[in-house]
C-alpha cells in the first residue's frame, strides 16, 4: 500500500486518504500554521520519493488533488489534550521522506495578529498562561500575550531608569529568583536527522514569553522599576553595574521554558533563532519614523546601547540550547556574543531600511536617527574631555577598517534573514577556546556547529530546488563576514586598552564589564 502523495509506504488513513505520516504531518502543518507556498516553476514539479527536495507548493496541491480534506483536521486543542497522538504526529513529521528534514523554511510563515476579543471567543487560555486557539486555520502568534489587556508591553530596566524619579518610602527587596535546575545536556535540537526519527518530541503549544514570569505581574514589575529608580544616578554607566547586569543575571537564572516554549512541530536552531530575531527586530523603527540631519545626542546614543544589550540577552534566552545552560556558561557565551550580534543586527537593520549602496556610509540608531561619521554631536562632554574632532580621529582607523572588511562585503552579499541567523548562531557557539567553558558546553558547541551546517544545506537545497547546487561561494562569504566581525571585535579590544591608558573616555565606552575584553 503506497502513499497517494509521495508514493512511499503508507502508514494508514489520514485526512481521508491512504498516505504516509510525513505527508500527513506536512498537510497538517500547512493548515494549522496557515502557510502559503510559491512554486518557482509552472506548478508541474515532480512529487515522489525520487525527488529528494520536493516543491512544497506542488506537494500541497497534490495532497488536495488526491483527496486530502481539511475538514478532517484535528483541532489543536484536542491535539494538546491527547499527548500520545501529538507525539505520534511529531515523530511522523520528523521522518519526512520528501523534505529529508522536517523543517520548512520560515521565510513563508505569515503571522497575522489576532485581537484579544477574537482569542477569547475562539480559543482556550490554559492555567499556565499558554493560549491555544481552536480555529485550525489561524496561524499561532508568538508573543500573543502582548495583545492581552492584562499584560504590559515590555520595557527594559534601563528605559525605566532613564526617566526614573527617586521614589519615597522604603526600598523594595529584589525580586525572588528561580533556582537554576541542573541539566544533563540532552538536547533534542542537536540530534541529527536520523536520530530525530527515533526521538520523541515533547508536546507543547507555541508560546514566546516577552518577559520573565516575575515581571508579568504589575506589582512585581513596578517593584523592579522602583528598585531601579532608587539606584538611578546621573551616570548611565553606573546604572549598567547596578541595574542592567543584575537584570540580565536574573534573566539567566530563569528556567529554560520561561522565555520560549517550542511547538510540536520541530524547529531547527536557525528557525528558533529566526522566530526570536523577528520578535527582537520589532524594536527597530519603521521607515516613516526615521529622522535625519539632526545632531547626535551622545547621552541618548549610549542609553540606547544599554537598552540593546538587554534585548540581546532576551534573544539569547529564546534559543533553547542556550537557555538550558548553567548560568555561568550563559554569561561566558553572552559576553563573547552580544557585541558581535550588535554589529550584524545593526548592519542588517540599516541595509533593510537605507539600501545596499556601497557609497552610502549612513547608519541607523535604535531611536530611528540616521547618522554618519561626520555628523555633529552634542553632550560629548559627558563622554570625553576631548572635542569631537579628536574623538573622531581616534576612532577613524577602526571605522575605515569596519567599512572595508565588514560593511562593504555585507552589502555586496545581501544575506537573507536565514543566512543572518546562520552567521549569528555560528558566532554564538564558536566558544571552544573561551576561558571558563566546560567540557560539556564545548561538546554542545561542536554538535551545534555540525547541525548548523546541515540546516544551511537543507535551506539552500529548498531555496534553489536543486537547480543551483553550487552555493559553496555564499557559504565562504558568510564565513568571511563572520570572521570580519571577530576582527572588528579584536580592534575594539585594542581601542579599549588605548582609551584606558590615555583616559580618552570618562567611562568605559567599550563596555568591558559586559564583554570578554580584558579589564
Amino acid at each position: 500500500m503506497s502513499c497517494l502523495v509521495c508514493e512511499t509506504d503508507a502508514h494508514g488513513q489520514h485526512f481521508g486518504i491512504k498516505c504516509c505520516r510525513a505527508c500527513a504531518a506536512f498537510f497538517r502543518r500547512t493548515l494549522t500554521m496557515n502557510l502559503r507556498y510559491k512554486c518557482r516553476f509552472d506548478r508541474k514539479c515532480e512529487v515522489s520519493f525520487n525527488k529528494r527536495y520536493s516543491c512544497r507548493c506542488c506537494r500541497y496541491e497534490k495532497c488536495v488533488r488526491v483527496g486530502m480534506r481539511k475538514d478532517n483536521l484535528t483541532s489543536p486543542v484536542s491535539v494538546v489534550q491527547n499527548k500520545s497522538e501529538a507525539e505520534k504526529d511529531s515523530s511522523g513529521a520528523e521522518s519526512d521522506s520528501i523534505d529529508h528534514s522536517p523543517h520548512s523554511s520560515l521565510e513563508s510563515y505569515n503571522y497575522q495578529p489576532v485581537s484579544f476579543e477574537k482569542q477569547q471567543s475562539n480559543g482556550i487560555l490554559h492555567n499556565n498562561g499558554t493560549f491555544v486557539p481552536e480555529v485550525p486555520s489561524e496561524a499561532y502568534q508568538p508573543n500573543s500575550d502582548l495583545h492581552q489587556h492584562n499584560f504590559s508591553f515590555h520595557r527594559t530596566v534601563i528605559e525605566e531608569v532613564g526617566r526614573a524619579v527617586m521614589p519615597n518610602g522604603n526600598q523594595h527587596p529584589p525580586p525572588q529568583q528561580h533556582v537554576q535546575p541542573l541539566f544533563d545536556y540532552n538536547y533534542t535540537d542537536l540530534l541529527s536527522s536520523d536520530e530525530h526519527n527515533t526521538a520523541a518530541i515533547p508536546s507543547s503549544s507555541t508560546h514566546y514569553n516577552p518577559m520573565p514570569q516575575e515581571y508579568n505581574g504589575n506589582g512585581n514589575q513596578n517593584q523592579m522599576f522602583a528598585m531601579a529608580a532608587q539606584q538611578a544616578t546621573q551616570d548611565l554607566h553606573v546604572n549598567v553595574q547596578n541595574v542592567l547586569t543584575p537584570s540580565i543575571d536574573a534573566m539567566f537564572s530563569q528556567p529554560a521554558d520561561t522565555f520560549c516554549q517550542l511547538p510540536d512541530i520541530p524547529l531547527t536552531l536557525c528557525q528558533q533563532a529566526l522566530l526570536a530575531y523577528r520578535e527582537h527586530n520589532k524594536q527597530w523603527p519603521d521607515q516613516d519614523k526615521m529622522i535625519e540631519n539632526v545632531p547626535l545626542d551622545m547621552e541618548n546614543f549610549m542609553r540606547n546601547h544599554y537598552i540593546e544589550i538587554e534585548h540581546i540577552a532576551r534573544f539569547c534566552m529564546s534559543i533553547r540550547v542556550f537557555a538550558q545552560l548553567p548560568k555561568d556558561q550563559k554569561w561566558i557565551i553572552f559576553k563573547h556574543f552580544w557585541t558581535r550580534f550588535y554589529e550584524l543586527d545593526r548592519c542588517f537593520a540599516t541595509c533593510k531600511r537605507l539600501g545596499y549602496n556601497l557609497n552610502d556610509e549612513r547608519g541607523l540608531t535604535l531611536n530611528g536617527q540616521i547618522i554618519n561619521f561626520g555628523i555633529s554631536v552634542v553632550k560629548l562632554e559627558n563622554i570625553s574631555d576631548m572635542d569631537a574632532t579628536q574623538v573622531k580621529n581616534f576612532l577613524k582607523g577602526s571605522m575605515d577598517k569596519f567599512r572595508l572588511i565588514f560593511i562593504n562585503p555585507f552589502k555586496k552579499l545581501q544575506p537573507t534573514e536565514y543566512e543572518l541567523m546562520y552567521m549569528m548562531m555560528s558566532i554564538m557557539w564558536s566558544v571552544s577556546n573561551l576561558p571558563g567553558i566546560t567540557d560539556a558546553t564545548r561538546d554542545i558547541s561542536e554538535k551545534v556547529e555540525l547541525r548548523l551546517a546541515e540546516d544551511l544545506h537543507t535551506y539552500y537545497a529548498e531555496q534553489y530546488n536543486d537547480n543551483n547546487p553550487n552555493y559553496a561561494g555564499r557559504i565562504t562569504r558568510l564565513s568571511s563576514i563572520a570572521s570580519a566581525v571577530d576582527e572588528i571585535t579584536e580592534r575594539k579590544r585594542e581601542d579599549s586598552q588605548v582609551s584606558k591608558t590615555f583616559n580618552i573616555f570618562k567611562n568605559d565606552f567599550f563596555f568591558s564589564d559586559l564583554t570578554d575584553f580584558p579589564v
